[in-house]
């Protein structure tokens, strides 16, 4: 949203195919990002989208199964976009691979076409918060501690 704004700001011209390919990757990247932050996310009560979902529905069987439907999904959905590109821009979408910094597989199943998978489990769920909280203050003597990059230091849980 935020690259059309930018785009008809400037009065720029734009291809709608590059932008729907922005789309659809960054909320595969956010998504990724929120699996990876999950446990940080708690301790720092900062926003993170699968958070809020464990939050809303719980974590039986059938509501994970809903999330890593809709996880599945926008992997396929951007391998077909990824699939497209790579025919019409074949440099750029090899550029986009070998970038890539949310550890997702691409396999190419035939000529020009890819699957995209990633090997990243869904975190465990956590129902309680506080306690999760109150049991990382304590392994860490009261403290939340946060590296230079501010990802909380959660050596201790484990």
């Amino acid at each position: 949203m935020l690259h059309l704004l930018l785009y008809q700001l400037t009065s720029k011209k734009y291809v709608q195919d590059i932008l729907d390919l922005c789309y659809i990757r960054e909320i595969l990247g956010d998504t990724i990002d929120d699996f990876l932050d999950y446990e940080d996310d708690i301790l720092k009560n900062a926003f993170n989208a699968y958070r809020m979902y464990v939050n809303l529905y719980g974590a039986n069987e059938y509501a994970m199964a809903k999330f890593m439907k809709y996880f599945l999904d926008i992997q396929d959905q951007y391998a077909k976009i990824y699939t497209a590109f790579s025919i019409k821009f074949p440099h750029l979408m090899k550029l986009q691979r070998e970038c890539d910094t949310v550890q997702l597989k691409y396999e190419e199943t035939r000529p020009g076409v890819y699957k995209i998978t990633s090997n990243l489990a869904i975190p465990k769920p956590i129902y309680d918060e506080n306690s999760f909280r109150k049991h990382f203050k304590t392994a860490n003597n009261g403290r939340i501690t946060h590296d230079v990059q501010g990802n909380v230091d959660n050596k201790t849980t484990a």
